[in-house]
C-alpha cells in the first residue's frame, strides 16, 4: 500500500514539472504582449505594393493570419514617420511635418521608442502584471529621440489593384502611463483582418520630453506629446487613403491614459476643429480623471531647472539650455511631489487645452459632435499597490495611509474627512474582524481607487455625452479567464487591461507563441463578438451594426446568445452591456458608490458643516466609535497628531486659514472651531450611543477593579492570621538554610538555583552567556519580557516586516 502510495506521489510530481516547464517555456523566446515572435518580419513573408505618400513611396510587407480560419492577407507597414524627429533645435518644440525622401522607403521593422524609463521586473508582482511586462518590456529597449512613427495594418491590396472600398480607420493610442510605452507591441493584424478596417498605433513623446513646461510662462508652448498625437492624425487624413483607409472614418481608440489623450483631443480646439476623427472609444479612462491634469507646473519647471543649473530669467534661456542637455540626463532628473500625482501630464496651456475638461466637455458643440463608445473592468487599479500589499493584504495603518495620500492627490482639501467618509461606504463590518481581514483591507483600497480613479469620472463622461448626443455606449468587462493563471490562482474581477487581447483578437490567433492554449473556444468566439462590436462602431458609430461576417468558432447554438442589442446610455438608467460569457445588459452599474463620488462626497466638501446621507449600500455600517480609535475624520487631532512626511503641508495650512468657503469651513481643518463643532452634540442619536457605549466600559472596568481590591486584601487578612506560626517555623530552619546559601553562592549558575530568595538579575546577566549579543534563547527571552518596561506595539512590527519584504523583493 505504501509503495502504491510512493509511486503516485512520483507520478503526480513528474506531471506538476512537466506542466511547469510547459508553461514556462515560452518565456525564452522572444516574443510581444499583442504582437509577433519577433521584432521583425518573416523573411520569407511577400512584399507589399509600394504605397506613394506625400514624401515619398513606402513598401511594408504582406502577413497571413494563422488562424484556424481563413482570414484575409493582411499589408504591414512599420516604422512610418510622420513627423521631423524632435531632436536638436526641435526638442521641447511643436512637431513639423517630415521631410521628403527619395526612392522607396523599407517599412518593415519598428522604429524606436521614444526615451522614457521603464519600470522594474523586480518591483512587480508575480505572475500577473510581472508576466504581462516581461512580455512588453523587450519593445521597449530600442529608444531615440528620433521616435515619431506609426505602424499601420491593413487589409491586402494586391499589385496593380486598387480596391474601390475604404475601410473605416482606427487609431489605436497607448496607455499604461504619461511616462513610458509605445505603440509598437499591440499587433492589429487579426484585428484588420477580421473586421475590415485600417488598424494605427502610433508612438509620441512622454514624460520631461513630452509635458514638461519650458518655461516659466502659462502661455508657454506644451503638451507636445498630445501635439504629436495631432501631428500624426493629420498625416492620417492626407495619406490613409493611399493605404485604403476613409479619411472621413476616423475612430480613436484610448486605452488607459490613452483614453485620456482620445478624450482630450475630443475637446481640444486644435484637433477638433479640422476634421480629424469622427468618433472615439474610451477603454478605462477619460479626461475627467484627477490625474488627467498635471498639477503644479511652474514648481516642476523650476525643479527641473535647479536640478539641471539652468536659467530661468527666460523662457529662450531656459529652453535653450534644455535643449543643450543630455538625454538620459532629463530622464533621471528627480521630481519631489505627492503620491499619486503624476510629475509629467498634460497641462492647460490657452492652446491645446484651453480649460479645464469638465468645462470644455459642457459645451455640447465640442463633446456632442462625436459618437463615444467607453468602459471599465472590474478593477482598474490593480497595479497601483506594492506586490507585499497584493499578495498578503494591508493593516489598518497602510490602508489609511494609502487612501489619505491619495485624497491629498485627487481632492487636495480635507483628506481626514475623505478618509472617514470612503471607509464608512466601503468598510463591510457585517461579517466582524476575520481571519482575512487584511486582505479585505487590500479589496477596500482597490475598489476606492478604482471607483475614484476611473469608473466614477467614466460615469461623469457618459452623462455629459449622452445628453448632447444619443449615440453613447457604454461596457464593463466582467469576464474571468477561463484558464487559471500560472500561481494555479483563478481571479474573479477584472483586471485592467484584461480586455485588449479579445479586442486585438489574440484568441484567435495560432501563431502567438503558445498563448492560444489559454483560452477556450467559447473565449475564441467572445473575441469575435468583441471584434465585432469594436469595429461595427467604428464603421457606423453604432455597435449593433449587422454582423459582415459569420462567426467562425462554434456553432449556432453558441452564436445565438450574441444576438443581444447594446442599448444607447443614458444618464437616467445608465444603461450598459455587460461583457461576459453570455453577455447581458445592466444599469446604473455601482450605482451607490458612483452617487458617493460624483455627488455625496463634492456635495460634503462644499458644505462640510452639513450632515449629509451616505447613498444606501448593502454593507454594515462602520461604527464611529473606529474614528475615534483611528483618529480620522472629525476625530483626527482630538488624541494625536499624525506626521506622514512631507506633502506640502504649508500649503495646505495656508489655503484652508486664507480661502474661508472651502478650507476653514471644514470642522477638522482649522483650530479656530469651538468645541462644540469638533465633538459632536450629546443630542445626536450617533454622539450619545457612543457615550453609553464608553459609560458601560467604564462601569465594567471599575467593577473588574473592586472585585480585585476585595479579593486581595481578603488575602491579606488571611496572610495576617497565618503569619504567626510560619514565623516560628522558619526560624527554625534559618540556621540550615544559611548554611545551604553559603555553600552553593559561587556557583548557582552552573549547578542549578534552588534558593528562594532571587538574586540581583544585573548580576545573573552579566555572569550567564546566554545573554551575549549574539544570542536569543529561551531564559533571555523569558527575562527581556520580565523585565520589560514597554510594549511591542504589533501593527509597527508587521509594517516594518512588510518594509524588509519589499526591500528583499
Amino acid at each position: 500500500m505504501s509503495r502504491m502510495l510512493r509511486l503516485e506521489l512520483l507520478v503526480l510530481v513528474l506531471l506538476a514539472c512537466t506542466q511547469i516547464l510547459t508553461e514556462h517555456r515560452d518565456f525564452f523566446e522572444s516574443r510581444a504582449q499583442y504582437g509577433y515572435h519577433s521584432r521583425f518580419h518573416d523573411p520569407t513573408e511577400r512584399v507589399t505594393r509600394d504605397v506613394r505618400v506625400k514624401q515619398g513611396r513606402l513598401r511594408g510587407f504582406v502577413v497571413q493570419p494563422r488562424t484556424n480560419h481563413d482570414l484575409q492577407p493582411v499589408d504591414v507597414f512599420l516604422g512610418v514617420p510622420y513627423a521631423e524627429p524632435p531632436v536638436g533645435s526641435l526638442r521641447f518644440s511643436p512637431p513639423r511635418s517630415p521631410e521628403p525622401w527619395r526612392g522607396v522607403r523599407q517599412s518593415q521593422e519598428f522604429a524606436p521608442v521614444c526615451p522614457q524609463v521603464v519600470p522594474k521586473l523586480r518591483d512587480e508582482v508575480k505572475p500577473v502584471r510581472y508576466e504581462y511586462l516581461e512580455r512588453l518590456l523587450p519593445y521597449l529597449r530600442n529608444q531615440s529621440e528620433d521616435c515619431l512613427y506609426l505602424n499601420i495594418y491593413t487589409p491586402h491590396q494586391p499589385e496593380g489593384q486598387k480596391t474601390a472600398r475604404k475601410y473605416a480607420v482606427m487609431v489605436f493610442i497607448h496607455g499604461e502611463s504619461f511616462e513610458w510605452n509605445s505603440g509598437n507591441p499591440y499587433d492589429g493584424t487579426i484585428l484588420a483582418a477580421y473586421g475590415s478596417v485600417v488598424f494605427v498605433t502610433i508612438n509620441f513623446r512622454l514624460g520631461i520630453l513630452g509635458f514638461l513646461r519650458p518655461g516659466i510662462r502659462d502661455d508657454t508652448a506644451s503638451n507636445f506629446g498630445l501635439l504629436d498625437q495631432i501631428a500624426g492624425l493629420l498625416w492620417l487624413r492626407e495619406n490613409i487613403a493611399d493605404f485604403g483607409g476613409d479619411p472621413d472614418s476616423i475612430t480613436l481608440v484610448g486605452h488607459g491614459t490613452g483614453a485620456i489623450f482620445a478624450n482630450l483631443l475630443l475637446i481640444s480646439p486644435v484637433a477638433n476643429k479640422k476634421g480629424l476623427f469622427n468618433r472615439a472609444i474610451l477603454m478605462s479612462g477619460s479626461a475627467l480623471s484627477a490625474d488627467a491634469i498635471g498639477k503644479a507646473p511652474l514648481q516642476i519647471t523650476k525643479q527641473v531647472a535647479h536640478a539641471l543649473n539652468c536659467p530661468t530669467t527666460t523662457d529662450s534661456d531656459l529652453a535653450l539650455c534644455l535643449r543643450g542637455q543630455d538625454v538620459n540626463t532629463l530622464l533621471n532628473v528627480k521630481i519631489h511631489k505627492p503620491s499619486y500625482v503624476p510629475a509629467f501630464a498634460p497641462l492647460i496651456d490657452n492652446a491645446v487645452i484651453p480649460d479645464k475638461p469638465v468645462n470644455l466637455m459642457k459645451n455640447p458643440q465640442f463633446f456632442g459632435r462625436f459618437d463615444l463608445m467607453y468602459g471599465v473592468t472590474e478593477s482598474e487599479k490593480f497595479q497601483i499597490l506594492p506586490p507585499v500589499a497584493l499578495l498578503h493584504g494591508m493593516v489598518d495603518g497602510q490602508r489609511d495611509e494609502v487612501l489619505r495620500e491619495h485624497a491629498k492627490a485627487t481632492h487636495e482639501l480635507e483628506p481626514e474627512l475623505i478618509l472617514s467618509k470612503i471607509l464608512e461606504q466601503y468598510s463591510d463590518f457585517s461579517a466582524g474582524f476575520t481571519n482575512e481581514y487584511m486582505l479585505k483591507n487590500r479589496d477596500l483600497v482597490l475598489e476606492a481607487l478604482s471607483d475614484s480613479g476611473t469608473v466614477a469620472p467614466l460615469i461623469m463622461t457618459a452623462n455629459l455625452h449622452s445628453r448632447a448626443n444619443p449615440k453613447s455606449y457604454m461596457y464593463v468587462f466582467s469576464h474571468p479567464k477561463a484558464m487559471q493563471d500560472y500561481s494555479g490562482q483563478q481571479r474573479q474581477r477584472t483586471m485592467h487591461g484584461e480586455e485588449l487581447p479579445y479586442v486585438l483578437g489574440v484568441p484567435l490567433d495560432g501563431s502567438k507563441y503558445d498563448l492560444r492554449r489559454r483560452y477556450n473556444i467559447g473565449e475564441t468566439l467572445f473575441s469575435e463578438a468583441m471584434m465585432n462590436w469594436w469595429c461595427s462602431f467604428a464603421y457606423s458609430g453604432n455597435p449593433n451594426i449587422a454582423k459582415r461576417y459569420p462567426y467562425l468558432t462554434d456553432g449556432l447554438k453558441e452564436w445565438d446568445q450574441y444576438n443581444i442589442d447594446w442599448p444607447e446610455y443614458d444618464p437616467q438608467n445608465q444603461t450598459y452591456l455587460n461583457l461576459t460569457i453570455p453577455p447581458s445588459t445592466g444599469t446604473q452599474y455601482r450605482f451607490a458608490e458612483m452617487q458617493f463620488w460624483n455627488e455625496h462626497l463634492p456635495n460634503l466638501l462644499r458644505h462640510p458643516g452639513k450632515d449629509i446621507p451616505l447613498p444606501l449600500r448593502p454593507r454594515g455600517r462602520r461604527p464611529q466609535i473606529l474614528d475615534i480609535a483611528d483618529g480620522i475624520g472629525k476625530y483626527a487631532n482630538a488624541s494625536r497628531d499624525y506626521d506622514y512626511g512631507i506633502r506640502f503641508r504649508g500649503d495646505n495650512h495656508q489655503s484652508e486659514t486664507t480661502v474661508p468657503d472651502i478650507g476653514s469651513t471644514t470642522p477638522d481643518s482649522t483650530t479656530s472651531r469651538s468645541d462644540e463643532e469638533v465633538i459632536p452634540q450629546p443630542s445626536t442619536p450617533k454622539s450619545s450611543s457612543v457615550i453609553t457605549m464608553l459609560t458601560g466600559f467604564g462601569v465594567v472596568f471599575l467593577l473588574i477593579n473592586f472585585t480585585a481590591f476585595v479579593y486581595l486584601y481578603c488575602k491579606k487578612q488571611d496572610a495576617k492570621t497565618t503569619g504567626t506560626g510560619l514565623k516560628r517555623r522558619v526560624s527554625q530552619k534559618d540556621e540550615s538554610r544559611r548554611a545551604k546559601s553559603e555553600k552553593y553562592e559561587n556557583n548557582y549558575g552552573e549547578l542549578g538555583y534552588k534558593s528562594d530568595s532571587k538574586p540581583d538579575l544585573n548580576d545573573v546577566i552579566k555572569n550567564d552567556k546566554a545573554y551575549d549579543n549574539n544570542s536569543n534563547f529561551g531564559r533571555r527571552s523569558k527575562l527581556s519580557r520580565q523585565n520589560s518596561g514597554s510594549t511591542i506595539d504589533t501593527h509597527i512590527k508587521v509594517r516594518e516586516w512588510i518594509q524588509q519584504e519589499i526591500v528583499h523583493r
